[in-house]
């Protein structure tokens, strides 16, 4: 597309002109030179950094499918684009300077009619602006015209429809925003931080582990009451056999036991919060 990039104002001027005595006067318009034109400011996706795009296998490849043929989608030939792999995601800082991101979306026909089938995706900034609806091996190019005037992230994603993907060669082609400031830039994906789902233990006692434990008559027996809570903890327990005892201080249960049976002990952590109470 082009672009008057200069406009004028036209003025017109009168020029006398002397004939057989009479002065006669003429309106004339002056030349005038139409300004420069020029194509918009324009950046392909294969220009930037394709080693930010992720691929669910081999790697993404410049104007080329991901398999290093020319990019063909249901026989329609590109010359330009980024062919890729679903699962496949790109980050891009477009700094608020791009217009129009533009591209035909398609599986690429190195599949030979396979079982590939994926979606492309569009984000601006967290929201969807755009998407294909799931596209299967031989389906005609779809054509994505998305405004990302004002976007300053805008993220590129094929995903694998929820078929897995196999054979899911993904096709960005002739892809390219129209810039109006400055360039976009391809960046790593945010490293999202682990979260701890396992809540905090409470301060209050609390006895957890296993109810039953055993060891063969006479053998040395050695157990710590599994408690958690605020210490300093006293514990104490019920019932113990003969051979075994507890110290208050640690809740570990030492000693052996000479004759084979079960046993039932109640078991107890107390600290200055509460008790917890536990029959084992």
């Amino acid at each position: 597309s082009m672009n008057i990039v200069k406009s004028f104002r036209i003025k017109p001027f009168f020029v006398p002109v002397i004939v057989c005595g009479i002065i006669l006067t003429f309106l004339t318009l002056p030349t005038m030179a139409v300004g420069s034109i020029k194509p918009k400011n324009m950046a392909w996706l294969s220009s930037l950094d394709l080693s930010k795009m992720t691929s669910g296998w081999g790697k993404p490849e410049i104007d080329k499918a991901v398999q290093g043929q020319p990019m063909s989608i249901a026989g329609r030939k590109f010359d330009k684009g980024v062919g890729t792999h679903a699962n496949s995601v790109m980050y891009i800082d477009l700094k608020g300077g791009s217009k129009k991101f533009s591209a035909y979306v398609g599986v690429d026909d190195e599949v030979n009619g396979r079982i590939g089938s994926v979606e492309f995706r569009v984000y601006g900034d967290g929201k969807l602006l755009w998407k294909s609806g799931v596209m299967k091996a031989r389906e005609p190019a779809r054509k994505a015209n998305v405004d990302v005037q004002g976007v300053k992230t805008l993220i590129l994603i094929v995903d694998s429809a929820g078929d897995g993907i196999s054979y899911d060669h993904a096709n960005w082609a002739e892809a390219k925003f129209e810039i109006i400031s400055e360039k976009p830039q391809a960046f790593d994906a945010p490293v999202e931080q682990a979260v701890i789902l396992t809540p905090r233990p409470s301060p209050k006692p609390c006895i957890n582990g296993a109810k039953v434990f055993g060891v063969r008559p006479g053998s040395p027996f050695l157990f710590t009451i599994p408690a958690t809570g605020a210490r300093p903890m006293e514990f104490s327990a019920e019932g113990l056999p003969k051979g075994l005892k507890l110290d208050a201080t640690t809740g570990r249960i030492t000693g052996s036991v000479a004759k084979r049976g079960k046993y039932i002990v109640t078991l107890c952590a107390r600290n200055v919060l509460g008790e917890a109470i536990r029959e084992f």
